[in-house]
């Protein structure tokens, strides 16, 4: 499962939540480990894509994402979510 890579972590956000930043649309923040490559954020939409390199909308854009980890479960409780679906399809 991808949740055993160090570089990855699955979180779910249940739909109890309620309204969240992501309701509008799916968002990548993309960070780049050379200090000269800034953040990008990649927006995608079913007949375009968009980049987002303004440091102002990137950080809008950081900001939601802080805010829908800290509504989604936890990644122990987000595995167990994800076997128990899986279990009733297999």
């Amino acid at each position: 499962m991808g949740a055993e890579l160090p570089n990855v972590t699955i979180q779910v956000l249940p739909a109890t939540s309620g309204a969240h930043p992501a309701t509008a649309g799916p968002f990548s923040i993309m960070q780049f480990r050379e200090p000269h490559d800034p953040d990008v954020v990649y927006l995608e939409s079913m007949t375009s894509s968009l980049y987002v390199e303004s440091d102002a909308e990137i950080y809008r854009y950081t900001l939601a994402f802080d805010h829908l980890r800290a509504a989604a479960l936890g990644t122990e409780e987000s595995k167990s979510v994800i076997a128990r679906s899986a279990e009733r399809f297999t």
